[in-house]
């Protein structure tokens, strides 16, 4: 199942994250970062910081250009991925 700005929690409680699209059962998350609200240094920091937050999770990025003008290149890379998963998820 896709989930839309799937939100992830510290153990405590706490907002660690909003992931744009996440698949939870396999911990992908998916973002796609737009040049204004991703586009200055304590933003870089942040996204940064939080990625290396979200441990035991893997991360897609992909601009708004990305998702908006290279839909394919969007596509073909999540669908690799998921290839990816379902790979390791066999036996043997």
């Amino acid at each position: 199942m896709v989930a839309v700005q799937y939100r992830i929690s510290t153990p405590d409680g706490h907002d660690l994250a909003r992931l744009d699209l996440a698949l939870p059962a396999i911990r992908l998350g998916i973002e796609a970062d737009g040049h204004g609200p991703h586009g200055g240094v304590p933003a870089l920091y942040r996204d940064r910081w939080r990625a290396n937050a979200l441990l035991g999770w893997s991360l897609l990025r992909f601009t708004w250009y990305d998702v908006m003008r290279r839909p394919g290149y969007v596509l073909a890379t999540v669908g690799a991925r998921l290839g990816a998963a379902a790979a390791a998820a066999l036996p043997g």
